[in-house]
């Protein structure tokens, strides 16, 4: 099965079973359809993931001048590929002789009248066909449509039943790791010629602070201090959190750096005591407070 994104814009998709961000722009030759050159879209993403960007088109010639350029370097010829399925789709006229397809098309199956079809020409407006009955549509271009009705000009709207077959190139950019949120620029040149621009922004995880963590082993009973007693402390909210070790000095105490916002899980056992984990007191877990912005 193709990859490539079909529905919007901004798009999530399975890739080597990670989901990723991508944007797509869409080349838009004289071939398929003739308004804006490209739909483009403004999009975020984190740092060092991967962006997958396409440029799509009915036809390979539309596609083979056209080249995104990374701030000012060219991403290359990219990975090619086509997307090709069946449609449905309501077109419109509006006292047009032409509308126009979201898809190039391959091929035209079937075309139904969705409401009267009115010719709006001299001497006077009249009904050629009505709702429901079949509509001879002939394919203008890649990615418009006619009513084959001796060119007359009509308003209405035809029930289209189509396959499409998109060409695209592929495009993949690895988002940097900058230390603040960062706009990177992208072009887009047809035939050596600027047509368009659009950006990625790439944001960054504000990471709460490392702090200094001191504990204060005690005897519950009569608040003396218990030295060298055995600390071990662990994190389950952190990924990569590596288990930390210490022993309790003379005046009970052991330091740790430890990441601040997160709760900790703690064991700690000494000779002559219950271990921690398994006595009645609640003293299983800390959380280490994010300090206040000065």
């Amino acid at each position: 099965m193709a990859d490539f994104p079909q529905d919007s814009l901004v798009l999530n998709f399975k890739d080597d079973d990670k989901y990723t961000y991508g944007i797509k722009v869409y080349v838009d030759a004289p071939s398929y359809k003739d308004s804006d050159l490209f739909s483009k879209t403004e999009t975020t993403c984190k740092s060092g993931e991967k962006v997958y960007i396409y440029v799509a088109a009915a036809t390979l010639n539309e596609l083979q001048n056209i080249f995104v350029y990374d701030s000012t370097t060219s991403m290359g010829i990219g990975t090619a590929g086509t997307e090709s399925g069946t449609i449905d789709e309501n077109i419109y006229f509006d006292d047009e002789l032409i509308s126009k397809t979201d898809k190039p098309i391959s091929k035209i199956n079937t075309a139904t009248a969705a409401t009267i079809l009115i010719n709006l020409g001299v001497p006077s407006p009249s009904t050629i066909i009505n709702k429901g009955d079949i509509v001879t549509l002939i394919k203008n271009t890649d990615s418009s449509v006619k009513v084959n009705n001796n060119n007359l000009k009509i308003t209405g709207s035809v029930n289209l039943n189509y396959d499409y077959l998109i060409k695209y190139k592929k495009y993949e950019w690895t988002a940097p790791t900058p230390d603040i949120e960062t706009e990177y620029p992208f072009s887009v040149y047809n035939n050596g010629i600027l047509e368009d621009t659009f950006s990625i922004t790439v944001t960054v995880d504000e990471v709460a602070p490392i702090v200094d963590v001191k504990l204060v082993i005690k005897d519950i009973a009569n608040d003396s201090i218990i030295s060298n007693a055995n600390i071990n402390i662990t994190c389950e909210d952190i990924d990569d959190f590596l288990e930390k070790k210490g022993i309790s000095d003379e005046n009970g105490e052991c330091s740790f750096k430890l990441q601040s916002g997160e709760t900790y899980q703690l064991k700690v056992t000494a000779n002559g005591y219950i271990s921690s984990d398994i006595d009645y007191l609640n003293n299983d877990s800390f959380t280490v407070p994010i300090p206040e912005s000065e």
